[in-house]
């Protein structure tokens, strides 16, 4: 066997998928088709390296989604915190000019803590349940019993008492902002 012709069969066993030289074909042309060959293997490999990496940039920004979603959800969540915060000191200011505090209040409060379920954990929206109730009581004493100035006495000091548990409460149950 010749030279030429062992290194054609050579080349012929280690590229399989090619076809091997017919007698009179010059070696270029078959170096040509090996290199195309590779050079397509290469750009599928490349294709295969940029499909992965925008699949891994699409992880990334779902997870920076992710992300700005739960810290948007906290941020809603804070701003409605504080606007039952702001409506349990509005009522704190109505209730501290005695049992005769508007009704518009009340029913504002009222609303506050219904909703304070939603968005405080338990114990504290129980807490805006019982100011409430003690509040209910209160105004509903002032409303079904005359007036005399023992029992109106009476009721402010029961308006009074609810304004410190209120202050009291707010101290400690005042939302964090968030950052």
């Amino acid at each position: 066997m010749s030279g030429k012709r062992a290194l054609k069969s050579l080349l012929a066993v280690l590229f399989l998928p090619f076809p091997s030289l017919p007698e009179g074909e010059p070696l270029m042309s078959f170096v040509v088709n090996v290199v195309i060959s590779i050079a397509a293997v290469a750009a599928v490999i490349f294709s295969a390296y940029l499909t992965s990496w925008f699949a891994h940039q699409a992880v990334k920004e779902a997870k920076k989604a992710v992300e700005e979603a739960k810290r948007q959800n906290d941020i809603a969540r804070f701003e409605k915190q504080l606007d039952l915060s702001d409506a349990l000191r509005e009522f704190r200011i109505a209730i501290s000019e005695g049992p005769d505090y508007p009704d518009y209040a009340h029913w504002n409060f009222f609303r506050a803590a219904q909703l304070s379920e939603f968005y405080f954990p338990l114990e504290i929206s129980d807490e805006y349940g019982d100011i409430y109730n003690h509040a209910h009581e209160t105004k509903g004493l002032a409303e079904m019993l005359p007036l005399t100035d023992e029992r109106n006495k009476e009721l402010k000091q029961r308006c009074n008492d609810l304004s410190e548990i209120i202050r009291s409460y707010l101290k400690r149950a005042n939302p964090a902002p968030v950052n």
